[in-house]
């Protein structure tokens, strides 16, 4: 082999070697920050017709801190939040703050079991009430329910995100048409023994108040399609 074709050989392995170093460090830093970030396994569950169920599982490295969780629309690469989580409140309130350890709560350290935290529908629907378009409380023209997802908002700034059952727009559109049928019962049959009322006056603007607001609630299910 003359020197020239040791020269050129010595300096392929050099660039071997200086690649594989290369290779090395990246991918060293890559396993360091993927041990570094945060890795949460959620799922939601229907558990009856009144609440949904979500179970979170830390499967990462560090310890999580839950900071809020609340109902998000995913506009391509940004979130949308239409309600002032201040006023409404984060959906995992009522779990935290019916535990006396909260602040325990709201952590998931490492390895340990999934924890479950059951959200009434009716905070749901209360926030996803924001995400549509009523005027006054009335539709004026039909509306296409928002694909939405829960999101898991961590003290790190980072946000998990879990997609709504597909059954959930079809129960809050029934809600919406549905939910003023029982007081217009009681104000229709035997009203004297949920009301108080001192004529028949009295009782007849009752009615009419709460038959507009009926008529309102079936307006705007016939209007919002899943």
């Amino acid at each position: 082999m003359t020197s020239d074709e040791l020269a050129y050989w010595t300096m392929i392995g050099t660039w071997f070697a200086g690649l594989a170093t290369f290779s090395a460090v990246v991918l060293s830093l890559y396993l360091s920050a993927s041990a570094s970030k945060c890795k949460i396994k959620s799922v939601l569950k229907q558990e009856d017709s009144r609440s949904i169920k979500l179970t979170v599982l830390n499967r990462g490295h560090m310890y999580v801190e839950i900071d809020r969780i609340d109902l998000v629309v995913k506009k391509l690469f940004k979130q949308c939040i239409n309600h002032d989580s201040q006023d409404l409140g984060d959906l995992s309130g009522y779990y935290f703050e019916s535990n006396q350890e909260e602040n325990e709560q709201y952590i998931l350290p490492i390895s340990s079991p999934s924890k479950s935290i059951e959200i009434d529908n009716s905070m749901l629907y209360l926030q996803y009430h924001s995400f549509v378009p009523y005027k006054n409380g009335t539709l004026d023209k039909p509306f296409k329910l928002p694909k939405c997802h829960i999101g898991i908002f961590l003290k790190s700034g980072e946000v998990f995100y879990v997609k709504m059952p597909v059954n959930f727009y079809r129960n809050y559109r029934d809600f919406v048409g549905s939910q003023f049928d029982e007081e217009l019962y009681r104000l229709s049959v035997h009203p004297e023994r949920y009301y108080a009322y001192c004529d028949y006056e009295e009782l007849r603007t009752k009615q009419e108040r709460i038959l507009e607001r009926y008529s309102q609630a079936r307006k705007n299910y016939h209007l919002l399609f899943c």
